[in-house]
């Protein structure tokens, strides 16, 4: 209770049962008590086994007051055990309580009360067996809370967990009196210990010297565990001990109804009650200390009044003073809202401020994302910047090293001028592919490739480097490694070589060693791994997450030492990770590095070898091109093979020359003065017609896929970028004039084209492309249905007969895309005649087409029927 003048003085104690010290009244009351009971026991024991006659109702009388002894001390204990949390009360709540339950069974099973249904003997045996479970179980109990109190004090139990703990005690009680009784009933124990009511088989064998060494262990145990410091523990202490007469004399006894039998039940009785005396007392003293807190509580009322009768006099001379502040405070009042006012006005001003910084944040935020798409504007632009002035470079550079020059100093530094134009490229492919992968554009080609040619091809390259620096190179390739693998074998080269380039550039002196398997791992996914390790200079641990960042190296002086942009291992993680798979590394600074990557790749027919080329026929080929470098160096490539050029620098001067002149190919640059390769080529393709189609062959430093998307689309037939890649342009016109080497008159164009077919079968696989046959056939359906239905109307059957043409061309339809081109070209004021030829040609083109397909594809399209009109001619 607070501290007040008016309060009176109420004893102040946080101690309850289970901690409150012994005192010297409860250890005198405890030492008369122990020494009453030993006294009487000494005085009994000589005649214990005298017979006296039957007390009538002694036994029951005296057998329920100690059940309900029992029944109270447990009571009393939960609830003390409730209010101070202490888990040790447990331990003594359990033994009473198993106590008074075994006294009830006991008397239930007594022939005295006349309601037990089991033989005179058979009752009395059990009624003996109860006893000493009783006699054995609540020392048992003892030790427990012993054992509970014997280290330092423990925290209470938190409060939501006694009611919990309470009934688990409980719970655990009534499954000990159940195994109580079970073992009592069944065990063949109870027989041997009494007979009727004769004791003396248990005096004769170890059970009573048990109980005796029981008791007085446990008294031991409670002095050395805890000292009996509380007076809780002195009346346990005094509880077992007087208890453990009982067990002497009524051993001693032997018989029912002797000496010794009938002062056991007395020390019994008052072994019981010394708990509930304690508890009783501790009850007492607490109802003490209510009654003085009372008392106090009403002195504190009655000086709560007369406080209250003062203070509300106070109170009313307060007031008359605060009606004079009163005036003052209203006049101070009107000054306060004043500059409430104003500093609302300020705050109104300061809201209007914070819209126009968020709106200002706003435009700063698109400006940021306006600048992130610029970011890929400009790495596209760069790209075209570069790689023109590079064309030239790396051309001169071949040409003049498949020449004999005398000085060996001018030769000298000619390489070194292509080997520089090289890198730098390697610099704008990285700064482009990094780009593309930034934008999410970074596309794969999937097609068969062999796995050994990829790793020999990229070993082939490092292979000059590794003898100039006296390595050795070691190359592992399992058994287990396919002939044939499906993926993108350019991207895997690129990331193979990649990693053997570091450890090329980065291994001083040792070994470079490269291993190759193909395993399957948990789930059945067939895996290529490739692992690379060198003898270099190793990462350290804490640079390793730096190593595939972009335009990162592990420090600034490896990117003196060493060069490079930093982009190439950031580069081949994307790539990886969008093949789906996995690189990573384990490296230790000074002893070398070991990279690993693992694709998941599929088994694939191994590529075919290709044929010998056929001897290169000399075409006549048109080149249009505004740089005057690239003019001289694609010129000198083509009149090196034997080709007849003609140059143009613009499309204008394009268009004319071909109007002119037939020739077999035709080289477009994109980006050139007056008109532009795109118009340029649109303007050729109409003045062609139907009559004849001259290859073209976009030759642009534009690079990116949208680039050949659109030059495609304007009806160039395929697309190169700069810088010139001489064996693939000079393949690429080949190619696309291989007919005119046979014939020089334009052929009859087949039905399907079996080389372009075969082609698509190999990159997408024959269930791929069946799945696309499928869809040609209900895009033909759709395509021709609507050119029925615009038959008249030039223009709708000029659009769709671009897209039959495109959907044809893409599965080899050679003769329906022709004549879908032929429908797309006619002008938009034909007459409905020839419009009408031009629909009979493509409808019988489309049948022969779905027709063909259907042989090659049995299980694809079905042949439709489409339309019946006669078949035209053109």
């Amino acid at each position: 209770m607070a501290s007040h003048p008016h309060f009176p003085s109420v004893p102040v104690s946080g101690e309850l049962l289970a901690t409150r010290p012994r005192n010297g009244r409860q250890i005198a009351a405890a030492s008369l008590i122990a020494l009453l009971a030993m006294a009487f026991a000494c005085a009994v024991l000589p005649i214990a086994d005298r017979a006296l006659p039957t007390v009538p109702g002694f036994l029951v009388i005296g057998q329920t007051l100690a059940t309900l002894v029992y029944a109270l001390t447990a009571h009393l204990v939960v609830r003390h055990f409730l209010a101070s949390r202490t888990l040790s009360l447990l331990w003594i709540g359990g033994g009473t309580l198993y106590a008074a339950l075994i006294h009830l069974l006991q008397l239930l099973s007594m022939p005295d009360l006349y309601i037990s249904s089991l033989p005179f003997n058979r009752a009395l045996a059990t009624a003996g067996s109860l006893w000493f479970c009783w006699h054995a179980g609540l020392p048992l109990a003892a030790i427990g809370f012993a054992w509970s109190e014997r280290s330092a004090p423990r925290p209470p139990c938190a409060v939501n967990q006694t009611r919990i703990l309470v009934w688990s005690m409980r719970a655990t009680v009534a499954a000990m009196v159940a195994l109580t009784v079970v073992v009592t009933t069944v065990s063949p124990i109870a027989p041997l210990l009494v007979h009727g009511e004769d004791y003396t088989a248990a005096r004769n064998s170890p059970i009573g010297p048990f109980l005796v060494i029981e008791s007085l262990a446990t008294l031991y145990l409670l002095w050395r565990w805890t000292g009996v410091r509380t007076s809780l523990q002195l009346f346990l202490a005094l509880s077992i001990f007087v208890l453990m007469f009982d067990d002497v004399l009524t051993i001693v006894g032997g018989v029912r109804n002797s000496l010794g039998w009938y002062a056991g039940r007395f020390e019994a009785l008052v072994a019981a009650g010394c708990l509930v005396g304690l508890c009783l007392s501790e009850i007492s003293r607490l109802y003490q200390r209510v009654t003085l807190a009372t008392e106090g509580l009403l002195v504190a009322e009655w000086s709560f009044e007369t406080e209250v009768v003062r203070r509300t006099r106070n109170l009313s001379q307060a007031l008359a003073v605060a009606e004079q502040q009163r005036d003052t405070f209203a006049t101070e009042a009107d000054a306060w809202s004043a500059e409430l006012e104003a500093a609302r006005i300020e705050l109104d001003e300061a809201l209007r401020t914070l819209e126009l910084q968020k709106a200002e944040l706003a435009s700063l935020k698109t400006k940021a994302e306006a600048a992130g798409i610029a970011k890929t504007q400009f790495l596209s632009t760069m790209s075209h910047e570069l790689r023109t002035p590079l064309t030239g470079i790396i051309g001169f550079s071949d040409l003049l090293l498949r020449t004999q020059l005398s000085p060996s100093e001018q030769r000298r530094f000619l390489e070194l001028q292509r080997e520089a134009a090289h890198a730098l490229l390697v610099v704008v492919a990285d700064v482009l592919d990094y780009a593309k992968a930034e934008a999410g554009r970074l596309e794969l080609e999937v097609q068969p490739f062999s796995p050994r040619q990829l790793i020999d091809e990229a070993v082939a390259v490092i292979d000059p480097g590794i003898k100039d620096k006296g390595l050795s190179l070691k190359v592992t390739v399992a058994p287990s490694v396919p002939a044939g693998l499906a993926g993108d074998g350019a991207r895997i080269h690129q990331v193979l070589l990649n990693l053997l380039s570091n450890a090329l550039k980065f291994t001083k002196a040792g070994s470079i060693e490269l291993r190759v398997d193909y395993q399957t791992r948990a789930g059945g996914v067939p895996l290529l791994c490739l692992q690379v390790i060198d003898t270099g200079i190793g990462i350290a641990a804490d640079m390793l997450d730096r190593l595939f960042q972009q335009f990162s190296q592990i420090d600034g002086s490896n990117t003196r030492h060493y060069g490079g942009s930093g982009l190439g291992l950031a580069i081949c993680r994307k790539l990886v990770e969008l093949m789906g798979g996995a690189l990573g590394v384990e490296s230790e600074a000074g002893r070398g590095s070991l990279f690993w990557v693992e694709l998941p790749l599929t088994l694939a027919a191994p590529p075919q070898v290709q044929d010998a080329p056929l001897p290169r026929q000399p075409r006549r080929i048109l080149l249009a091109e505004d740089v005057v470098a690239n003019q001289i160096l694609v010129t000198a490539i083509l009149e090196a093979c034997g080709h007849a050029v003609d140059v143009v620098d613009d499309g204008v001067a394009a268009v004319s020359a071909l109007r002119r002149t037939p020739y077999d190919l035709v080289l477009m640059d994109i980006q050139m003065p007056v008109m532009n390769g795109i118009d340029a080529t649109k303007a050729i393709r109409a003045d062609e017609g139907n009559e004849r189609h001259t290859p073209i062959v976009a030759l642009t430093a534009n690079a990116s896929a949208q680039d050949s998307e659109r030059c495609l689309a304007a009806g160039m037939d395929a697309y190169l970028a700069k810088p010139i890649d001489e064996p693939l342009l000079l393949a690429t016109i080949d190619r696309l004039t291989a007919s005119a080497a046979v014939e020089p008159a334009r052929p009859a164009v087949a039905v399907l084209d079996d080389v372009a077919l075969d082609g698509l079968i190999q990159r997408l696989g024959l269930g791929k492309v069946t799945e696309l046959v499928s869809l040609f056939r209900r895009s033909v359906e759709t395509e021709v249905a609507a050119i029925e239905l615009a038959r008249f109307d030039a223009p709708a059957a000029r659009g769709h007969g671009n897209a039959l043409a495109s959907i044809a061309g893409n599965l080899g339809c050679a003769e329906l895309e022709r004549a879908a081109r032929r429908l797309m070209k006619l002008r938009e004021d034909a007459h409905p005649d020839e419009l009408e030829r031009h629909v009979a040609v493509l409808m019988d083109a489309a049948v022969r087409a779905l027709a063909a397909l259907g042989e090659r594809f049995p299980g694809g399209p079905r042949i439709v029927p489409l339309s019946g009109r006669r078949p035209g001619t053109l």
